[in-house]
């Protein structure tokens, strides 16, 4: 009977045991797997506002539309310009099918994945300049003038549109 006595309490001692280290373990487990979200400041709520804006301008803009790449759009770079009303920069980077800028329909085309890099400003929840690879202003769907070098001599007329760039030469 003595045998059956310490079964039983080594049996109920083991229960009482889990029971007193599992029911801690579980809170303390579920406690470190809780995000826990630190408040933002109004500056870091106003660039995150403004990378959104950003994101869905990018998708909908002219070279990005035509071929972009959605799976390779990435966010390099977001920081604020010295400005009032507050500028946020945001540069982004995606692959589109096809070289060139813009909508490129009906035009020969090089298929060649072509790298692009987006400098995107935003003001006041609105994007107010966007320019792919130093290049083509996405919003005016134009190249955009290049200074010359010092070393070069002629002068470049500022040019709007293919048919200005080959009339000015």
């Amino acid at each position: 009977m003595s045998q059956t006595k310490n079964k039983k309490f080594a049996i109920i001692a083991t229960i009482i045991g889990v029971i007193a280290i599992g029911v801690p373990s579980a809170y303390l487990v579920s406690a470190q797997t809780t995000e826990t979200m630190i408040p933002l400041t109004q500056q870091e709520k106003e660039k995150n506002n403004a990378l959104e804006v950003a994101k869905k301008y990018i998708v909908t803009s002219p070279t990005f539309a035509f071929d972009g790449d959605i799976n390779t759009l990435d966010t390099e770079y977001v920081g604020s310009l010295e400005s009032f009303p507050p500028q946020y920069l945001i540069k982004m980077a995606f692959d589109s099918a096809n070289g060139g800028f813009g909508n490129r329909e009906g035009q020969m085309l090089t298929q060649a994945i072509t790298p692009h890099k987006m400098d995107i400003i935003v003001s006041e929840g609105k994007v107010i300049s966007a320019i792919t690879d130093e290049t083509w202003d996405e919003m005016k769907e134009l190249f955009i003038q290049r200074l010359a070098d010092p070393d070069f001599s002629i002068d470049v007329p500022e040019v709007y549109s293919y048919a200005s760039f080959i009339e000015a030469f």
